[in-house]
């Protein structure tokens, strides 16, 4: 096997990550992955040798958070950094995750099922038609269509059909939608 060396920090393991893992994915998850890598991991223990960081050292550190009142940021933070210290064991960069066994410090997340009201609708509609375009008429296709932002913003003629009908219906392809 490989020996852990003392000498392989926190900071050499995050930019061997970036470089050989997190570069390789969408932009937007680049940048959710780095902020908590960077405050969490990077900031306070830049020089310290990747196998010394320790489950109560993580757990700490992602109380902080949940005691700043971000218990959801929490969740995100320890599902980053999971996914950080799995890599390193892949690469043999570490023996053990110290992750494992931490449960979501925010607690379990529940979904949001908020529907606007009518009066919140007719107040939204004139507000968006106020709008400089595209931007009223973007927002009132996402009030119109309850669809996000980006499945609306890559939407193709392609997708809709009976266009020139009474009914055209826009079909999402599987690919392109959450969940």
């Amino acid at each position: 096997g490989v020996t852990l060396s003392s000498a392989f920090t926190v900071q050499k393991a995050l930019e061997l990550y970036e470089a050989n893992h997190l570069s390789r994915l969408a932009r937007r998850t680049q940048e959710e992955a780095r902020r908590p890598l960077k405050n969490i991991l990077l900031t306070p223990w830049a020089d310290r040798p990747l196998a010394e960081i320790a489950r109560a050292d993580i757990r700490e550190a992602l109380a902080a958070i949940v005691d700043a009142g971000k218990p959801i940021a929490a969740n995100r933070a320890l599902a980053n950094i999971k996914a950080f210290f799995g890599w390193c064991v892949s690469e043999d960069r570490l023996d053990v995750n110290p992750c494992v066994g931490i449960r979501p410090p925010g607690g379990e997340e529940r979904s949001r099922d908020r529907i606007l009201s009518h009066e919140e609708l007719r107040f939204l509609w004139p507000v968006f038609e106020e709008a400089d375009y595209p931007f009223g008429f973007l927002a009132q296709f996402l009030l119109i269509t309850a669809q996000r932002r980006e499945e609306a913003a890559s939407m193709r003629w392609s997708e809709v059909s009976d266009l020139d009908g009474k009914n055209p219906v826009w079909t999402i392809p599987a690919v392109r939608t959450k969940g």
